[in-house]
């Protein structure tokens, strides 16, 4: 993905996490964290893509359903916002984050890789 974008959700984004880095880290009122709204409300790619990047720990922790991220890409059907190789992409980069889990037969197999404590 690319790193500029002219979509002003992403301005946004950015501008709070050059001003206050600290931000993608932090649970809402509700206990979410940044990438779990964005992946809830099937934010822009580039957006989801911005706060993983900064905070990468996210998509080590569960949301409120109890999945992981990498649960989400892999079981997300294509949309008009969320095309299938913006999905591919997140599952690949969620995985090369040293996820705790791994891909069989394109299912997501919870604690078969390493852990980090959150």
């Amino acid at each position: 993905l690319e790193n500029e974008s002219s979509d002003p959700v992403y301005g946004d984004v950015e501008n709070l996490i050059k001003t206050y880095p600290e931000a993608a880290g932090k649970r809402g009122r509700d206990g979410r964290l940044p990438l779990q709204i964005a992946i809830d409300r099937i934010a822009p790619p580039d957006v989801t893509w911005r706060l993983f990047q900064a905070y990468p720990q996210a998509g080590k922790e569960k949301m409120k359903d109890g999945k992981l991220p990498i649960e989400v890409f892999a079981e997300q059907k294509e949309t008009k916002d969320w095309p299938q190789v913006y999905l591919t992409f997140m599952a690949t980069n969620l995985l090369a984050n040293d996820m705790p889990v791994s891909i069989e037969d394109g299912t997501p197999k919870e604690n078969s890789g390493s852990w980090h404590a959150c």
